[in-house]
């Protein structure tokens, strides 16, 4: 399993203004610094939690019909450990969250060309717990390859605003923002801990396995 970003989220979960009120600095001097910290400070904070902000359209990869567990880890392209177990169950859950849509679903062929899964033979359980549920009478389709036999386009994230994201995890993108302009020149490993924002997001970080 693999997942790659295509499209760059249209903005960042906190605006530059909220940071400036945050920090109290009303010049324009640090304005490029800030917006670099805030984006430091969104891939952090996913990475953590394990949940994409602000939407984005990406590409999951996937060897088959099969339930999968991944790291949390995110730099682009997500590589994750693949748990080859017959899938029986009428859904595959998707591990990337929260999901709003599905565009596709494609699947490979031996000559490496792709066809399209018929939309009505599923649907998609968006939100924090995704899942891509089958019909009762429609069977997982078979695969011709082994690797990246699947593709699944989708859109992940809260939503296109600041404003879909949680208010308390703005609130940690905030205190961590602030933190590592307090500490700039020096990006510590512990700055999640240090910051305080580990127990703002705990109860949005699921455990690993």
């Amino acid at each position: 399993m693999r997942y790659q970003q295509i499209t760059d989220p249209l903005t960042e979960p906190v605006t530059l203004a909220e940071v400036k009120d945050h920090l109290r600095i009303t010049d324009e001097s640090e304005d490029a610094y800030l917006g670099s910290l805030i984006i430091a400070a969104r891939y952090a904070v996913e990475s953590h939690i394990g949940l994409f902000l602000i939407s984005r359209e990406m590409d999951v990869y996937l060897n088959g019909w099969a339930m999968q567990k991944s790291s949390l880890w995110w730099d682009g392209i997500m590589q994750g450990a693949w748990v080859n177990i017959q899938n029986r169950e009428g859904y595959l859950p998707l591990p990337v969250k929260p999901v709003s849509a599905v565009e596709d679903i494609y699947l490979r062929a031996a000559d490496n060309s792709e066809k399209t899964w018929d939309r009505s033979a599923y649907y998609l359980q968006s939100g924090s717990s995704p899942k891509i549920y089958k019909g009762r009478t429609i069977s997982w389709p078979s695969l011709a390859v082994d690797g990246d036999a699947i593709r699944i386009r989708l859109t992940a994230g809260f939503g296109d605003s600041w404003n879909a994201v949680p208010g308390v995890i703005r609130q940690a993108l905030l205190q961590l923002v602030a933190y590592l302009h307090a500490n700039r020149g020096d990006m510590p490993s512990h700055a999640l801990s240090d910051s305080g924002i580990r127990s703002l997001l705990a109860p949005y970080r699921e455990a690993q396995i």
